[in-house]
């Protein structure tokens, strides 16, 4: 029952509102309280049950309901002052116990059934963050994620855009077109701190072919893009572009 109504929640509020809020004050649920949503996911099929039993057990002693939604395994709990913290203690619970990283995104969602939804989307979206900065294993909400978090809301999303297309725009058009892999290279050339021997055996190239991949981002970006400000924007773009895909 709890996870017929955490679907009915989060995929039909608006199917019948009373009857779901009705149901759900039965399982404990009231959707006239603020809650927590977290979201949570690490490794295959067989994994996901096993997070959602123990998500389940989780929730279950703090007065939520826990279900698989979308692929991934959601705890609404009743509302915390940290839901940052949440995460973390969650992540730290399921990783444990299955002995593999589990990652867990999580929003605050104020009262009614509308506002769960919201907070699962950008509880979700923020677990997407948190693996594509390769921090999987770990939790975390939108404030936790610093400028990662402000640029990948709703209201930066365009602006995010705009930024990446006129910063590394030229590079994006290059690897689309010809098929070459410039972004991630002048990613990892940053990841290493600018150490080509680093940087091309992580890219597993050898470093003359580096050296002809950066000849080749210095046309296309200007002779800068390594240096001052300039590193500093085309860096933080190859970033958000990552996280944003």
């Amino acid at each position: 029952m709890r996870g017929e109504i955490l679907e009915d929640l989060l995929g039909a509020p608006h199917r019948d509102a009373e009857g779901l809020r009705r149901r759900a004050a039965l399982v404990g649920l009231d959707l006239e309280r603020d809650h927590v949503v977290l979201v949570a996911r690490g490794g295959d099929n067989g994994r996901r049950h096993r997070i959602t039993e123990l998500a389940g057990g989780h929730a279950t002693r703090l007065g939520g309901i826990a279900g698989e939604y979308g692929g991934s395994t959601v705890d609404v709990l009743p509302a915390v002052e940290d839901p940052g913290g949440a995460a973390r203690a969650l992540a730290e619970l399921l990783t444990a116990g299955i002995g593999h990283p589990v990652t867990v995104g999580a929003e605050h969602a104020a009262s009614g059934a509308m506002a769960v939804v919201e907070a699962h989307r950008d509880a979700a979206h923020c677990l997407d963050v948190l693996v594509a900065l390769d921090r999987a294993g770990e939790g975390a909400c939108r404030d936790d994620l610093g400028i990662h978090g402000i640029l990948l809301g709703p209201a930066g999303r365009d602006e995010l855009d705009r930024f990446v297309r006129r910063t590394i725009g030229p590079l994006v058009e290059h690897d689309e077109t010809r098929g070459s892999d410039l972004v991630r290279t002048a990613f990892t050339y940053f990841a290493y701190d600018g150490n080509l021997s680093r940087t091309a055996s992580a890219l597993y190239v050898h470093v003359n072919t580096l050296y002809q991949r950066i000849d080749r981002i210095s046309a296309l970006l200007g002779p800068q893009w390594r240096h001052d400000d300039h590193a500093l924007q085309v860096h933080l773009a190859l970033t958000m572009r990552r996280t944003a895909s």
